[in-house]
């Protein structure tokens, strides 16, 4: 997040900060010049969070007496010790051109359901994908209770599992990915979230993003424009007339499964940074996952 100290206040050490602004790139405060940033520790001691993908709130990420690292604290430094480790970080190039979208560019769209019903759609040159499927049970059970933050955190584990299930079409692309839930899409922009679990989401899916090499532009669009509103909704809409115009025979699209992390790797999101290093080093590692396209209650 970002928090400005004003002219009278200054670190532990008596120098005064600017406007931190984290994010995928950190960028530290610097002290006057020829002298060196502040520890980690003083920033922790002061609030900020050396981890620019999460919202966690600093009271329960540092202990009580300012000395040393909560448990929070402790797993967001693993997160940002392996991510500063990371050899391939892709350049952000992506260029938006006023003459439209080119077949160079990947279209994906998700969208979700109250009731964990997830839907995501790839347009990709000669490629028109779809996959359907319900969110995992022990994702649920870690879902906030409020029905309308559930909703947003479904819709941000969409870009999560649009991502893997068409890992092997979109690595290294550039990718225009569209989503109707503004606030998973400010979650995912910003690289944060005041959510604990909306935060959570945002750290899988930049890991995700990273070990693809894909350069994303997020956008939002309204339901009924949203093509992955009817495979979120499967079972609801499957034989309408609006599903068969859409994606029965003759559409040209063809069914894949519908993939989402695995537990393990939900609490391990670094672990889509190691498996990126292994590929580029010629080793067999897949792309992580399991699948869930399990025609179930979702939607």
């Amino acid at each position: 997040k970002s928090r400005t100290l004003g002219v009278g206040q200054g670190s532990p050490r008596g120098r005064p900060w600017r406007k931190v602004r984290v994010g995928v790139t950190t960028t530290w405060p610097q002290g006057p010049p020829g002298m060196p940033p502040p520890g980690i520790r003083d920033l922790a001691a002061l609030g900020y969070l050396p981890s620019g993908s999460s919202g966690v709130s600093p009271a329960r990420s540092v202990d009580m007496n300012g000395e040393g690292f909560g448990p929070d604290l402790q797993r967001m430094l693993g997160f940002l010790a392996e991510l500063l480790a990371f050899e391939h970080l892709p350049a952000r190039t992506f260029l938006v051109s006023a003459a439209g979208l080119s077949e160079g560019h990947a279209r994906t769209y998700s969208d979700a359901t109250g009731r964990g019903g997830l839907g995501v759609v790839l347009i990709f040159g000669q490629w028109r994908l779809w996959a359907a499927g319900t969110v995992p049970e022990w994702f649920t059970l870690r879902m906030s209770r409020d029905t309308q933050v559930k909703v947003n955190q479904y819709e941000a584990a969409g870009v999560v599992a649009s991502d893997l299930t068409f890992a092997d079409v979109l690595v290294w692309s550039q990718v225009y990915h569209w989503l109707d839930n503004t606030s998973a899409q400010g979650a995912l922009v910003n690289g944060y979230s005041g959510k604990e679990d909306l935060a959570q989401i945002v750290h899988v899916a930049t890991m995700v993003e990273l070990m693809l090499g894909l350069d994303k532009f997020l956008e939002h669009c309204v339901g009924p424009a949203n093509p992955a509103d009817l495979p979120s909704r499967l079972l609801e809409l499957r034989g309408t007339d609006r599903w068969e115009e859409c994606f029965g025979e003759g559409s040209g699209f063809v069914r894949v499964p519908l993939i989402f992390p695995t537990e393990e790797e939900w609490d391990d999101p670094a672990c889509f940074l190691r498996r990126a290093t292994a590929r580029r080093r010629g080793q067999p590692v897949a792309w992580g996952g399991v699948r869930i396209d399990v025609d179930g209650e979702g939607g």
